[in-house]
């Protein structure tokens, strides 16, 4: 079970359930016109943007360029974000701001199908701008694999592996057994906050 937050002011409970667990949900985080606003200006961002295999893909710049007045930097530049980013991290809040519009359906897996932890080791915000149920390719997370993932990520790169052994439904069968990827089905307004090296797809 993927545990949800609901008092952002609460760092200290937040830090030990990423260290504990990799992730966790912040439900209702945006909702109304500001989730509108926000969703509006994605759109737009991603009509410009160049397509992926499955619709539109955003690569922004860190948060610190946009407008205060854009909905971006309104949703995003929160106190409790950059104060947990450092607590967690101890590195700078805001590197770049991502985001994708997927409205084409293929039966091939994408590269991000894959269970996985990423080849980059990030923090991420990923908030949902649309009701996401089983028909829509949800984020799924594998809450305690944090610590293990780590591990294997660390041993992965090092020996140069990563690339051949990333997909761990083909390479490691017993850790997606042991820590089952859990579907983050939730309607729009929904934050899931995680560290990249939870398993996830």
């Amino acid at each position: 079970m993927i545990k949800s937050i609901k008092d952002t002011k609460n760092e200290e409970l937040m830090v030990s359930t990423l260290k504990s667990e990799g992730c966790f949900i912040v439900e209702n985080f945006i909702q109304g016109e500001p989730l509108n606003a926000l969703r509006e200006e994605v759109l737009n961002l991603c009509k410009k943007s160049p397509p992926y295999e499955f619709g539109k893909l955003y690569r922004g710049k860190p948060l610190s360029s946009y407008k205060k007045e854009s909905a971006i930097y309104k949703t995003f530049h929160q106190e409790w974000m950059i104060n947990l980013t450092k607590a967690y991290t101890h590195q700078p809040y805001g590197k770049s701001v991502i985001a994708t519009h997927d409205y084409i359906h293929t039966k091939n897996w994408a590269r991000q199908g894959w269970l996985h932890s990423d080849k980059q080791k990030s923090f991420k915000f990923f908030l949902y701008l649309t009701d996401i149920d089983k028909t829509c390719g949800a984020l799924h997370l594998s809450s305690g694999s944090i610590k293990e993932a780590s591990e294997l990520n660390k041993k992965l790169k090092s020996k140069g592996l990563y690339e051949s052994h990333r997909r761990l439904e083909e390479t490691f069968p017993d850790l997606v057994k042991k820590y089952p990827p859990q579907p983050v089905e939730k309607p729009a307004g929904t934050l899931i906050v995680f560290d990249s090296d939870t398993f996830h797809k």
